[in-house]
């Protein structure tokens, strides 16, 4: 495996952080992003990423499945042929992870924030992603 997976841990405002990711990082970087996040979150992060800046508005969409029309694609099921530059994880794919069947990007984007569970998890995704032979890089964002 050559990707790479960037950790950002105990972020405080996780949301508010995806946006600044998506609007400094991977928008002028002419990426596509597959964010990954359960049905419920999905919903938070559309109507987030809807209303959260008025004059910075960021085209995204809820997807079934990568489209490389939509830059910005929130999906609530990975497959094993599911493809993108970057794939950002809001919820835990941990199911996938331990079944040996998450698929393979060239980028993934875990950020995790300051609640316990959430801690937890990333261990669990972190060690999943090391064993699998993705390079790491751990980035502390905020105390903790």
């Amino acid at each position: 495996m050559s990707g790479c997976v960037k950790v950002y841990c105990h972020v405080p405002h996780r949301a508010v952080f995806l946006h600044r990711l998506l609007a400094e990082k991977i928008i002028p970087g002419g990426l596509n992003a597959l964010i990954y996040a359960d049905e419920k979150e999905a919903a938070y992060l559309d109507d987030f990423l809807w209303t959260w800046k008025a004059n910075d508005f960021l085209p995204h969409a809820i997807v079934e499945e990568a489209d490389t029309d939509t830059p910005i694609g929130i999906i609530s099921a990975l497959s094993i042929t599911t493809k993108t530059d970057t794939l950002i994880l809001w919820s835990s794919p941990n199911h996938a992870l331990a079944s040996g069947e998450f698929p393979a990007f060239g980028i993934i984007v875990d950020i995790i924030g300051n609640d316990e569970e959430e801690i937890k998890a990333g261990r669990f995704r972190y060690q999943s992603f090391q064993e699998q032979g993705y390079r790491m890089e751990t980035h502390k964002i905020g105390n903790g």
